[in-house]
């Protein structure tokens, strides 16, 4: 049994990695606690690399749109975070959406004419419905 220097639980060594410099052979945190660093650093590298974004300010624009997508206002649940949207063209990020939003736009090409094709033609096609349900 080892005690993880992270979180301070007592486990089995078969819950630690192997690390050669160390004088027991195994690393000084647990592999829970290692994964759970790793996923932050993990995070943190890519919001940089990918948006020029810090946690802080991702968090920021969560807590402006109350922690919801900015279409749909679905939470964001289950540890699933929002997806960053941003201007192909520019870089510029326009906000957090859920997956689904995220990939609806997506799939119209970020093209605002699209989009409101999209809403006539679901308009349309549901005023027409409720009218045949009042005709039967």
């Amino acid at each position: 049994m080892k005690t993880c220097t992270a979180c301070k639980k007592e486990f089995p060594l078969s819950e630690f990695y192997k690390d050669k410099t160390r004088k027991d052979g195994l690393t000084l945190r647990c592999k829970t606690c290692i994964r759970k660093s790793r996923k932050k650093i993990t995070r943190r590298s890519d919001l940089k690399k990918r948006y020029n974004l810090s946690t802080e300010e991702y968090d920021y624009i969560s807590f402006k749109q109350g922690h919801t997508c900015a279409i749909c206002d679905t939470p964001s649940t289950n540890g699933r975070r929002l997806s960053v949207d941003h201007d192909h063209s520019t870089g510029a990020i326009r906000g957090l959406l859920c997956p689904s939003c995220n990939t609806g736009i997506g799939q119209l090409k970020d093209d605002p004419d699209l989009v409101i094709k999209a809403y006539n033609y679901l308009v349309i096609h549901k005023h027409n419905q409720q009218q045949q349900q009042g005709n039967q």
